[in-house]
């Protein structure tokens, strides 16, 4: 297989949308009531998640080639030779789930969600590489 796999999951986290709707209830409720202790500390929450944004590497995902596949690619890359790997069980049967790394020598490895595609997709492109994904309930 000459193709290279890349899966990439950049910005648009749930933490991060979930600070800024709270930023925002924070700064019209200042408004609203004139207050300038409350419009402070919205100030400097802005400021922290701000600062926050600009410290995080958010770029999550794995890719795969021909020999390895590399998990966290573009945060902390850790690469596993395709030929060690026997299969992936999933934790349960949703996209959100984590995933089980099963090595032929039998030591299991759990993979994060947020690393990976959809399940379908993920098995599709293990099973083009003759690695399966198996369900959880077996």
């Amino acid at each position: 297989m000459d193709e290279i796999y890349e899966y990439r999951l950049g910005f648009g986290r749930r933490l991060e949308w979930l600070a800024a709707i709270a930023a925002a209830a924070l700064l019209s409720f200042a408004i609203d009531n004139q207050s300038p202790l409350i419009l402070g500390a919205v100030w400097g929450l802005c400021a922290s998640m701000i600062v926050w944004f600009l410290s995080q590497n958010k770029v999550a995902g794995i890719r795969v080639d021909e020999t390895h596949l590399t998990l966290a690619a573009w945060r902390d890359p850790k690469e596993v030779p395709l030929a060690n790997i026997d299969h992936f069980r999933m934790t349960h049967w949703t996209d959100d789930s984590d995933v089980v790394l099963v090595y032929r020598d039998g030591t299991e490895e759990e993979l994060s969600a947020s690393d990976l595609p959809g399940i379908q997709e993920f098995s599709e492109v293990m099973a083009d590489r003759g690695i399966p994904v198996k369900d959880p309930l077996h």
